[in-house]
């Protein structure tokens, strides 16, 4: 079932509209999407890190906030 809503914006329009506006903002994208396209097509677009959600996803970026200070 596909529960996606029909105006939503996906990830990468965000990141996208983000950058536009803030050109030197630092962004970590956090999805569900494990496909190595979507995760390259992000790092692409302007995200410094992709991450997984799983259940250690807190750590990872806090790890990761940590390496980017």
């Amino acid at each position: 079932m596909n529960t996606v809503q029909k105006d939503a914006a996906n990830g990468i329009e965000i990141l996208q509209a983000i950058k536009k506006q803030y050109r030197n903002i630092r962004i970590i994208m956090l999805s569900s999407q494990e496909r190595y396209a979507v995760a390259m097509q992000t790092i692409q677009k302007g995200a410094e890190q992709y991450v997984i959600k799983d259940e250690d996803v807190f750590e990872k970026i806090a790890e990761m906030v940590d390496a980017m200070s």
